[in-house]
């Protein structure tokens, strides 16, 4: 089979760190890999048991971690420097501007985007996504007065975990269980 010479090289399996990230997330939202996405439940569900037995909050925890951390960098850096060994270079440490801008300009997407679905859903016509929208916003107050940081990130965890899962294997029946809710909706109140 003759080679074509004129077409460039195709790197095949080469990803840039972002889509490599990308792409192990979605193997553990979507159970992919199975052992991982085990690994990932069991040790959300051990840190969580853990720390409520113990009664510890998030803020105690991450203070505490961030004390040991600055503990074992000082005592990293005296014993640096009675050893008389050069400075250690810290040059690769600092965020360029680039990558700042880069931050900042996501940040600021972000926030334009979320206010633009803010004023969409207050705008919008269909009561259908403003009744759902204040539905929702109001069960997440009512689950943050009743539940601490740690028990909502846990919540927030199993579910992202098992959600897609179901939502993929289960996708047809979902979607005409929405449509039988849907048009059950617009039989009921003829306004949505």
């Amino acid at each position: 089979m003759p080679v074509d010479d004129t077409l460039p090289p195709i790197a095949v399996g080469v990803q840039t760190p972002h889509a490599a990230v990308a792409a192990l997330i979605m193997d553990l939202l979507f159970w992919r890999s199975m052992y991982l996405s085990i690994l990932v439940l069991l040790v959300a569900t051990a840190t969580w048991v853990t720390l409520q037995l113990y009664h510890y909050y998030m803020v105690d925890v991450v203070s505490r971690m961030a004390m040991l951390l600055v503990t074992l960098i000082f005592v990293w850096g005296n014993i640096h420097r009675l050893l008389k060994n050069e400075a250690p270079d810290f040059s690769g440490m600092e965020i360029s501007e680039a990558r700042a801008e880069g931050m900042a300009r996501g940040i600021r997407e972000c926030i334009d985007e979320g206010i633009r679905w803010l004023f969409r859903v207050g705008v919008e016509r269909e009561w259908s996504v403003f009744g759902a929208t204040v539905f929702a916003l109001g069960l997440l107050s009512w689950i943050a007065s009743h539940f601490d940081l740690l028990t909502i990130v846990y919540m927030g965890v199993v579910l992202g975990m098992t959600v897609p899962a179901i939502y993929v294997k289960h996708e047809e029946k979902i979607i005409e269980l929405w449509k039988a809710i849907y048009l059950q909706g617009l039989s009921a109140c003829p306004c949505i």
